[in-house]
């Protein structure tokens, strides 16, 4: 997860100097993993993308982010 955090704090530089407008992050599947990097991150994650099915743990909400049912978006609010 580290290595997640030092390549989001790399693409938060790009959002600082206008090249980005949205981050976002994929193929995170527990909740905790979701809510450790927003309280370590400045730019909020505007999208999580995961192949959410019935059975893998799909509904859940994480501290600061909201997740719908949608096959695969999910936004953080």
């Amino acid at each position: 997860m580290q290595a997640t955090l030092e390549a989001y704090q790399t693409l938060e530089g790009f959002v600082d100097a206008g090249k980005i407008i949205t981050l976002g992050i994929s193929n995170i599947y527990d909740p905790k993993l979701l809510e450790w990097l927003l309280g370590k991150v400045r730019v909020k994650v505007g999208v999580v993308q995961n192949r959410w099915y019935e059975g893998n743990g799909f509904d859940w909400k994480g501290e600061g982010a909201v997740l719908d049912r949608f096959p695969n978006l999910y936004r953080c609010h």
